[in-house]
Parts: C-alpha cells; structure tokens; sequence
C-alpha cells in the first residue's frame, strides 16, 4: 500500500476524505492528518507519505504553498489539490511544483477515483525504474531516453499475472506465445523490459500475500545480461510464470475449502459495513482476485451479492422487529444508499421494504 495524507483546515471535511473514499481499494492507507498546511510540511518530513491530498484555502500555508514547499524537498511526493471553482486560478499556479490533480468542491468520487488510479499507476511506474536502476538492470537515465510503451507492457504483465494467481497454465503459455509472435514489432529491448516487469510485479504479489519470494526472483534478476535473442527471453519468460505457479501452489498453506469459510464468517460478522475484497484477501493471505473466483464456484454467488443477500436478511428481520425507519435501516445494516437498498430488498425478499413491512403489519393483525 502507497501512503497518503489528508489535509484540511476544516474537520467535517476530513472526516468526510477519510470516510467517504475507499483509500484501500485504490492500493493506499492513510497514514496522518494536518490541520494546517504548516503541520501537514512538518508530517510530510516524519510520515513519508506518497501521496497528499489538501484543500486549497488554509491558514499557515495554503495547499499551493504547501505543494511548492515540498516540491523543494521532497519532488517524489504527489499531490492533488482541491478547490472551489472560484479558486481555480490559485491551483493552476501549483502546476509549476509538479501538481498534475485537481479535484473541485463537492469532490465527485468519480474524479477522485480516476485520479488515485493515476496517481498509483504513476508511483508504480517510478518504483519499478528505481528497482530497475537499484538492481542494475538499467542505467540512470535509460528510462527517460527509452522509447517504450510501458502502459502496453504493464497490461501485458497484467494480464499475465492474473493467469498466474488463477493457476491457469495453459493460459500464460498462450499470452507468452502472443507477445512473441511478431518480435520485430514488439522489439528485444521492449520484451527484456517486459521480463523484468514481471520480477517486480510477482515480488510485489508474493510479498502481499504475507510470503519471502526467496532466492527463486533472485536467480530471475541474474540473467540480466545473459539472454541474446527473443527465444531464450521467451523461454526465461516462461520457466518464470511457471516456475512461480509452482511457488505458490507449494507456499499456500491454507487448506482453499477454509479460506472461503473464514471469509464467509468475516462477512457474516461485518456485512453491516463495506467489507471489500481486497481487505478480505489482506486477512487471509491470498490474491483478491483468486479468492473472488474462489469464493464464487464454492458460494454460487460473488462476494458482494452475498454480502447484500445478508444485509436484507438482516433488514427484514428489522422491520418486522422494531419501530425503526426504513432509512434507519438501511443504515444499520451497511446499506448507504437507499436506491441500492430498496432495489436489493426487493430482488431477495420479492417485496418493497415498505410493501413487506405493510404485510407483516397486517398477519399480526389477523
């Protein structure tokens, strides 16, 4: 998880950052919040974070001066600034101090969302170049003189990766045969880069699932240098992808039967709140993405439809039970939007909340 920091002068509009956008499911976790952009300077120093979202308009030092302060020091750190439309000129100004976001009041969760997802996709890029100087597969300055597409290598890599978590062999081989179909047109230097893109990303899996990927990556960045022609990166490629599924069958130590029913109980524990994927997968060791297949082919239905299967189960006991609202209601047991409630009450229960509270009124009655 990359680390971010909120900043506001105002904490009804803090409070509102850190509930109402799901920091987690854009790959960061909130790490501090300032005040003032004075104390947001001085946590940026003992915080480290990645990432800082601030208003625009505060006192001490405003977010455009806060984002010009820490482009001195700390020109790694992203920003996205918020502000009104009013304010719009004073947020152009932060463009010079490396400020690509902006995000205006209200902030609209959609724009929020595309800019996180920008923002990760950026850091991601940066991290890997670091790690590929760090490790000397790449000289200071290749990757700004490199003529890549790197967004096409990252999909690629992707797409390679998710068959690798499904333990869908017969799938990698095929993306791997794709990518070197044509090798003039994808180019050596690009399939090399694609190669290590992989070792970073797996590392970076292996790790989240609470588990040393050991000297099997090492020995992967030792032949740096070592491969001449598309046919033995291809065949580098493939022992990796391989090799790695073998890692993972053989490093899983949970029994897969269990790891749906702990997840089953988590949620039967917590559906009142959101309870995502990732988080569950966080607790349990795996890949969101295996355990969702997972948990689908063993359940009949995905995670989030099981979820709201319990919060109506849950809602139409409330009704029938006690003198609360119907919005109070939905409230209670994790729903927070009431379309979205109403239209899951009556796809599980075949009646509107109101209609079955009417009918239960009614048998008592009789």
């Amino acid at each position: 998880m990359y680390r971010v920091l909120l900043v506001d002068d105002e904490k009804q509009a803090l409070d509102g950052l850190k509930i109402m956008i799901d920091w987690n499911a854009y790959g960061f976790e909130i790490c501090g919040c300032a005040k003032n952009g004075e104390a947001a300077l001085g946590m940026i120093e003992s915080h480290s974070p990645d990432l800082v979202v601030t208003d625009i308009k505060m006192p001490k030092l405003t977010g455009v001066e806060l984002a010009r302060e820490a482009y001195s020091k700390y020109k790694h750190v992203k920003f996205i600034i918020i502000s009104g439309y009013s304010e719009f000129k004073y947020a152009t100004e932060a463009m010079r101090y490396g400020v690509k976001y902006y995000c205006y009041k209200p902030i609209d969760l959609g724009e929020m969302g595309e800019a996180l997802a920008n923002i990760k996709n950026d850091i991601d890029r940066e991290e890997f170049f670091r790690y590929m100087r760090e490790t000397g597969l790449m000289d200071e300055s290749a990757h700004e003189n490199v003529d890549l597409d790197i967004l096409s290598i990252e999909r690629d890599c992707k797409d390679i990766t998710k068959s690798i978590v499904m333990f869908d062999e017969d799938d990698v081989k095929q993306k791997i045969e794709l990518l070197f179909e044509n090798p003039d047109t994808n180019g050596f230097e690009r399939l090399a880069l694609l190669y290590y893109k992989l070792v970073y990303d797996i590392t970076g899996l292996i790790r989240e699932m609470k588990t040393e990927p050991g000297k099997f990556f090492y020995e992967a960045e030792k032949i740096y240098g070592t491969v001449r022609s598309p046919d033995a990166l291809k065949e580098h490629i493939r022992i990796l992808c391989l090799g790695v599924m073998d890692f993972l069958r053989r490093e899983r130590k949970q029994n897969f039967s269990d790891c749906v029913s702990q997840a089953e109980e988590y949620i039967k524990n917590n559906f009142d709140r959101d309870v995502t994927v990732k988080e569950l997968a966080k607790l349990l060791y795996t890949h969101p993405v295996y355990l969702g297949n997972l948990f689908s082919k063993k359940m009949g239905i995905g995670i989030n439809e099981y979820t709201n299967k319990l919060r109506t189960k849950k809602a139409a006991e409330l009704i029938c039970e006690t003198d609360l609202t119907i919005n109070e209601i939905a409230n209670t047991v994790g729903f927070n939007n009431y379309n979205n409630f109403f239209r899951n009450f009556e796809k599980h229960m075949g009646k509107s909340p109101v209609e079955y509270r009417r009918t239960h009124e009614v048998s008592e009655h009789n």
